[in-house]
């Protein structure tokens, strides 16, 4: 069988642009929330998140290009750059490569913006629907890369860049392409957006402590904290990697995806879905429960959601339930990006063979019946379990292995 690994990584986060804040950050046991720099957002009494302060637009590209363009695409870009260049591929045109990308809400800050301004009388830009529509990061990747393969976007909510990351392991898996560039993108601190999820009770109160507001599967957890930024896989066979002398990081072994069909919002309370996808990730792999050495869950420290996902993991595995964390205690939930953001730290897990510690598990819920990694951990890791469930009942699990 075709083996398909991993041969560059890259991230923007609240931890800042590239891989190195981003690891520090994640295993220093630190937070990225903060008071929300909008002065408006920042007031309110969810105003906090996991914001990419410091991500420069002018980095990515000149003023007069950068303004056509949303945030989420120019994280991409930032993301992916690093990526490539990790891999060895600075400056090439790969014509032959595929780019699969996923967001929940693509460019909804320029949308947003531009629907003010037009209740204001204003003329619309000629570049608002080539700037907002979700599968603009890809396109863009794309012709900056001459990548003439598969192009596809997925706009599954939470899971998105999991489902990106997937899809590319079986294009080439299969043979449709040789290699692809794997990118999940976020950024979602508009008004409409969070007042939204606020009145849906789906975001944490605790304004005035932000560092500690997002605790999943902690007692007293009540709700998700959003998170901005951008993630990048490139993936490729492993005969395609050593033919141009790169070098494997880690290996993508199995996946599954599939839907709650429930709510639209809320997990189905047993866990089913997520069992079922986790389940067939590790069927895809070869795989059995045993083989699991970390569980890297989707965790976005929702009372409900962490049950449910806590009740299928345990269904999965059993007594030999293996360690089980939550990047979202650091990293707050990038939704779209989450998959591949918490991808990149799991690619270093194998490399590092040290589990990343579940920052904010104050004190463990009781309901919640699993060994959640509290410290750095050292293990042997030879494959990780990757989950991501979203809105809709959009449901993934990635599989990944040390080389």
């Amino acid at each position: 069988m075709t083996r398909v690994v991993i041969t560059g990584r890259g991230a923007v986060s609240g931890f800042g642009v590239g891989l190195k804040g981003l690891l520090a950050g994640v295993y220093g046991d630190q937070s990225a929330v903060h008071v929300l720099s909008d002065p408006i957002l920042g007031a309110k009494p969810y105003g906090i998140g996991a914001e990419a302060t410091t991500f420069d637009p002018l980095s990515v590209m000149p003023a007069h290009e950068a303004r056509h363009q949303d945030r989420f695409i120019l994280l991409a870009l930032a993301a992916a750059r690093e990526a490539l260049a990790e891999s060895g591929l600075v400056g090439q045109q790969l014509v032959e490569w595929g780019v699969f990308a996923g967001t929940a809400v693509g460019g909804i800050t320029t949308l947003v913006n531009d629907a003010i301004a037009f209740s204001q009388g204003k003329r619309m830009s000629p570049f608002l629907l080539p700037k907002f529509i979700p599968n603009m990061a890809a396109t863009t990747l794309a012709m900056e890369l001459g990548a003439r393969g598969m192009n596809l976007t997925f706009v599954t909510a939470c899971a998105a860049s999991s489902n990106a990351i997937g899809e590319a392991f079986r294009a080439i898996r299969d043979g449709t392409v040789e290699a692809a560039v794997a990118i999940g993108t976020e950024s979602l601190f508009v008004g409409p957006l969070m007042d939204s999820l606020a009145s849906a009770r789906a975001l944490s109160t605790r304004h005035s402590d932000p560092g500690t507001a997002s605790r999943p599967f902690s007692l007293g957890r009540d709700g998700m904290v959003m998170g901005e930024g951008a993630g990048a896989l490139v993936l490729e066979t492993h005969d395609h990697a050593l033919a141009r002398g790169a070098t494997p990081l880690a290996e993508v072994l199995g996946y599954g995806a599939g839907s709650d069909a429930y709510h639209p919002t809320a997990p189905r309370p047993d866990g089913q879905g997520a069992y079922e996808v986790m389940a067939a990730a590790l069927r895809d792999a070869k795989m059995d429960q045993k083989d699991i050495s970390y569980v890297k869950a989707h965790g976005t420290s929702t009372p409900a959601g962490d049950q449910a996902e806590a009740k299928a993991i345990r269904r999965l595995f059993g007594a030999a339930t293996p360690p089980v964390g939550s990047l979202k205690g650091a990293l707050g939930h990038l939704l779209g990006a989450s998959g591949a953001v918490e991808a990149v730290v799991c690619v270093e897990a194998l490399l590092r063979q040290v589990i990343p510690p579940s920052v904010n598990l104050i004190e463990q819920d009781p309901a919640i019946d699993l060994p959640i990694v509290r410290v750095p951990t050292p293990i042997r890791i030879r494959a990780i379990m990757a989950n991501a469930f979203g809105f809709g009942g959009q449901n993934a699990a990635v599989v990944l292995g040390a080389i």
